[in-house]
């Protein structure tokens, strides 16, 4: 809660008035008494004339006038100022002027500037720890901004059902890739994968069963992948894996081995399977060898999947072998 701070008074004017007639126009007065008194009474006339007296009495009358004039306007400017400081706070305390009038009691103008000063100063400092808040609120909600646009950007880029990356993403990072082996003459590998007879797992299964069997099947990739290779979900029952600087046997070894990995998972009523097992086909493509865009590249591993579908499945085809 503010504090309240005393009212303006009108009663100080005349204190300020009365003192300042009795340090400045009698110490004056006394000057005058003196030199009338025990100055001139002693001195040679004739080293004083009418005119030198006229002069004094006449400065010294005016010195008083001035110095009147001077505190009149030096109280009335404090006042006016202690005034206007007092009505700013009441203002900001919400009050009307109307009611201002109602409050005005005697006081000390000049302790009442120096406190409406202080709660100037106190009313700064408030507005300065409610902009500190503001600015802390505002920090707190960019943060939760960054969180939900990250958490935005994740959904357009990452499939809901395997939680891989989504075709769109896989797009632009193929892209991103061919374009940074160019430019330092490195190999690239790309991969694609399709779940052998899956539509027959469906038929049989039902979709639940099958949505189950693709997200294990995209477990199984991630795991037996490199680190730094890119598992995407390429759509239905298609996968596909981009190989950063790889080349053509060492991706064959790779393939080989998410093959075999898949081929080793036991599956829920995969012996219903035409092949009585639940497997992958494979098809390889390496830049530059295969291909020098990324459409031709999706186009080479595409065959050799297929390539591989045609003989018996569950097996790695390498797009060189296509030609």
């Amino acid at each position: 809660m503010k504090k309240k701070q005393p009212e303006v008074g009108h009663g100080v004017y005349h204190r300020y008035l009365i003192s300042f007639v009795l340090s400045s126009i009698l110490p004056m007065l006394a000057a005058v008494y003196l030199f009338f008194g025990y100055v001139l009474p002693y001195a040679p006339l004739e080293s004083f004339s009418d005119m030198w007296l006229r002069l004094f009495l006449i400065f010294v009358v005016l010195a008083a006038i001035i110095g009147l004039y001077i505190g009149i306007s030096i109280i009335q400017s404090v006042i006016r100022v202690s005034r206007s400081s007092e009505l700013f706070r009441k203002l900001s305390e919400g009050e009307t002027p109307e009611e201002l009038k109602e409050n005005i009691v005697e006081e000390d103008e000049l302790a009442r500037l120096s406190g409406n000063m202080n709660f100037a100063v106190e009313l700064m400092r408030e507005q300065a720890e409610k902009l500190n808040n503001l600015i802390t609120q505002l920090n707190r909600l960019n943060k939760e901004l960054k969180a939900a646009n990250k958490r935005l950007e994740e959904m357009t880029i990452i499939d809901e059902l395997t939680e891989l990356f989504n075709r769109r993403y896989f797009n632009r990072r193929l892209l991103s890739e061919l374009k940074r082996a160019e430019r330092y003459d490195h190999p690239f590998a790309l991969f694609m994968i399709d779940i052998d007879h899956f539509k027959v797992y469906n038929d049989i299964n039902g979709h639940l069963a099958g949505d189950k069997i693709l997200k294990s099947i995209a477990g199984i990739l991630e795991r037996e992948s490199r680190d730094i290779d890119i598992v995407t979900r390429f759509g239905g029952e298609e996968f596909c894996v981009i190989l950063p600087e790889i080349d053509e046997k060492e991706a064959q070894d790779i393939a080989e081995r998410l093959r075999k990995a898949v081929e080793s998972t036991r599956f829920e009523n995969e012996e219903l399977q035409p092949n009585g097992k639940l497997t992958v086909s494979i098809g390889v493509a390496s830049f530059p060898q295969d291909a020098k865009t990324t459409q031709t590249l999706i186009e080479m591993a595409d065959r050799a999947m297929y390539q591989a579908k045609k003989m018996n499945r569950n097996r790695v085809i390498l797009a060189r072998e296509m030609k």
